[in-house]
């Protein structure tokens, strides 16, 4: 093989990484977002917070014109998104494009058999199985042992007015980051322009 051929990655390899700082080694990371902005989407901002209900994330749904629809993803601290996805407008492609905080292409998400599939350097890294009426989605290795899982929920929510929340479970190790972007992308822009 010549040494600028990409491996095939393993089956049971976790996605390439997108945002290290928001990887959680030894502890399940848990986000969640207000359920009625994904029941019904809006351009525009809106915050995801840890399981202790503070804000860690921001997300932001944007219609840039001509060249698509974009969901934007950072933590708080920073002023720039850790990751973009971009549904474009005009393309002979079909699927979705998940850019990196120094705009260089991660992947695509791709349906495939009634499943969402993560493309990055041309081999599946990731599947997605979701039910968007009931917002619930699991994520899973290409061998199928399980990276995480989201649900809406009604109890312990911890954050003030927020009646619904869709839970987001991320197992140790793995990129939130990018289960985020699969997951959302997937509810938001699918209902935005379904």
């Amino acid at each position: 093989m010549p040494p600028t051929a990409l491996a095939r990655p393993r089956p049971d390899e976790d996605p390439p990484k997108l945002c290290e700082n928001l990887i959680l080694p030894k502890h399940l990371a848990i986000f969640l977002v207000d359920a009625e902005r994904l029941k019904n989407p809006s351009f525009g901002p809106f915050p995801i917070w840890g399981g202790s209900g503070k804000q860690l994330l921001q997300a932001d749904l944007q219609d840039r014109g001509p060249e698509g629809i974009q969901l934007w993803i950072w933590p708080v601290n920073l002023d720039s998104p850790a990751a973009v996805v971009l549904q474009r407008r005009s393309s002979m492609q079909s699927g979705l494009e998940i850019y990196n905080r120094d705009n260089q292409l991660y992947g695509f998400l791709e349906n495939a058999g009634g499943r969402v599939m993560l493309m990055c350097n041309g081999f599946p890294v990731m599947a997605v199985d979701g039910n968007a009426d009931a917002l619930t989605y699991t994520a899973c290795r290409v061998n199928g042992s399980m990276l995480a899982s989201a649900s809406v929920v009604s109890e312990n929510l911890r954050v003030d007015d927020v009646r619904e929340g869709w839970k987001l479970q991320v197992k140790p190790g793995v990129d939130a980051i990018v289960i985020m972007c699969a997951f959302l992308s997937s509810i938001l822009l699918n209902r935005r322009t379904g």
